[in-house]
């Protein structure tokens, strides 16, 4: 079976974000599984280059993006051209990761009667889309999300929560104690100003014996954020390092992942950290309190909460000073419900109903 995968390339620092790593995770089980796997995008980039040194194939497709992502089908003369490509490669399905790529690749599918897929967490996308007579079945990762589409009345929806390789090679405990990491993109969202707050009064409380929390990541308020730590007189505890690829693959085992965020569906980082045995520190957003949902695993305040994520770190700081944190816990939770396997399993499920209830 050929599985044709529609993403929107992606510049250096927008590998950060779960979309494309998500869908590399799930073509590479895919491959294992013994599917051909093509994945197109409307332009080349740092993502496309990831995807060759994976040895994937990569096809790019100027046609598959849609100036504003204006919700409107494309015109004839992309329509043509685009369906000459998917004609050319012959997927028996074909599954976009982004709304830009969806509103063009979805209806080239139809006309060809090729099945199409769309992972999508927005109701009104999704309705709005199916209103201007596009035809696909929706695939979302997060619980929420899907529970809200389902309740909106769509039909042909499923509920796929996404996964990462079990990777269990923390590093050694740091003889200094546990550090903070955080990765991911500078933005009001996911909540770093909070955790600023929360920084002031952990060093309050601890003193010298405050853990460090590492910044990896850029964004539009990454220039901000330094002033507000300079200001506070935190820039002995708050780093901000830039942007890194593979940053947890070089953490202690001793380290936090913090995730203070504001709005979340189903955060990819903290999947990565599970699967290498890190505790988890996270704001209740999204599907978080499901991967996390009890203490052996990490902790979970409210979203906004600067007392709250402060108590949380010290208490997961305690656990893991005490060594009553054991790394296997999330390790094995990351294998039995969020492995790439898992994902690719579930997904071929939802592949099985959309290709029996196609014309074709």
């Amino acid at each position: 079976m050929l599985i044709a995968h529609a993403v929107g390339s992606a510049d250096v620092e927008d590998t950060t974000l779960g979309v494309e790593r998500n869908v590399a995770y799930l073509a590479a089980a895919q491959r294992r599984r013994g599917h051909e796997v093509s994945i197109l995008m409307n332009a080349p980039g740092a993502f496309r280059d990831a995807c060759a040194e994976l040895g994937m194939p990569v096809v790019v497709a100027p046609e598959l993006q849609l100036a504003g992502d204006s919700l409107a089908s494309p015109d004839e003369p992309t329509m043509a051209r685009l369906t000459a490509r998917f004609k050319e490669l012959g997927p028996d399905l074909i599954h976009c990761h982004s709304l830009g790529v969806a509103l063009n690749a979805i209806p080239a599918g139809n006309r060809l009667g090729i099945p199409c897929v769309f992972d999508c967490e927005m109701l009104a996308i999704v309705t709005a889309a199916q209103r201007i007579g596009m035809q696909f079945a929706t695939i979302s990762c997060c619980r929420q999300s899907f529970e809200e589409i389902t309740k909106g009345g769509v039909e042909e929806a499923y509920f796929v929560p996404t996964g990462t390789p079990t990777v269990t090679v923390a590093g050694p405990r740091q003889p200094g104690g546990a550090n903070l990491i955080f990765v991911g993109s500078i933005q009001v969202r996911k909540g770093l100003d909070v955790a600023l707050a929360a920084m002031g009064e952990l060093r309050r409380r601890r003193g010298g014996h405050c853990p460090v929390l590492n910044i990896y990541g850029s964004g539009a308020e990454e220039s901000y954020l330094k002033e507000v730590a300079a200001l506070s007189g935190l820039e002995d505890v708050v780093k901000f390092r830039g942007f890194e690829s593979g940053v947890l693959e070089r953490c202690a085992g001793s380290d936090i992942l913090l995730l203070p965020s504001r709005m979340e569906h189903a955060p990819l980082v903290v999947l990565e950290a599970m699967s290498r045995g890190m505790p988890v520190v996270a704001t209740d957003v999204g599907d978080v309190a499901e991967m996390i949902p009890d203490q052996r695993f990490g902790r979970i305040v409210a979203a906004g909460a600067v007392r709250a994520l402060a108590d949380a770190i010290e208490s997961m700081l305690a656990d893991i000073e005490g060594e009553r944190f054991d790394p296997r816990q999330p390790v094995e939770r990351h294998r039995a419900h969020y492995s790439t396997d898992v994902l690719a399993e579930n997904t071929w499920a939802v592949y099985e109903q959309v290709l029996q209830s196609s014309p074709r």
